[in-house]
């Protein structure tokens, strides 16, 4: 073999490899199929997961190499996120989680009517409030000033995502 041969083969191999290192990059973080989150799913993709902001563990998403879970710092001012953060679904048993936000007032409401248990949580991982729920609208809740995260746990049958509200004036 020519050394012009071995250095062409090589150049393609090493696109081929650089373009699939890019596309499973790009694929790790890109969630799972149909956008639904299911523990199995979560337990064969735990940077995904970690990304997602989603579990099948109360204590929150895992912490992966290289993977940042939550920002370092709480979000200010107010707003509203779908949970999970991607938008997509969450199965019977996960956990689904917002980012942190600095706030005393939180509000959340759930896609579907089903049962759901939901967390507010510290950044140290400290439940501060905690229940179950089965209802369609909206539901508030208070707390002192700090940086916190809502999350629930989908006890239902169906599909499930919320949509969580802070206020910061």
């Amino acid at each position: 073999m020519s050394f012009r041969t071995i250095r062409t083969f090589l150049s393609v191999a090493l696109f081929i490899a650089a373009g699939s290192a890019v596309a499973a990059d790009a694929s790790a973080l890109s969630g799972p199929p149909n956008g639904i989150w299911t523990c199995e799913y979560i337990a064969n993709h735990p940077a995904e997961a970690a990304a997602g902001l989603v579990s099948c563990d109360s204590r929150g998403p895992v912490v992966v190499f290289g993977v940042k879970a939550a920002p370092a710092a709480a979000l200010f001012g107010g707003g509203c996120m779908a949970v999970p953060t991607n938008g997509g679904y969450v199965s019977q048993g996960v956990f689904a989680w917002s980012t942190f936000v600095y706030t005393n007032s939180i509000s959340y409401s759930p896609a579907v009517i089903q049962l759901f248990t939901w967390y507010v949580q510290k950044m140290d991982g400290t439940n501060v409030q905690w229940g179950t729920d089965t209802q369609t609208n909206s539901h508030a809740v208070t707390a002192g000033w700090n940086n916190y995260r809502w999350g629930a746990q989908n006890n239902g049958a169906s599909l499930q995502r919320w949509t969580f509200c802070w206020n910061n004036p």
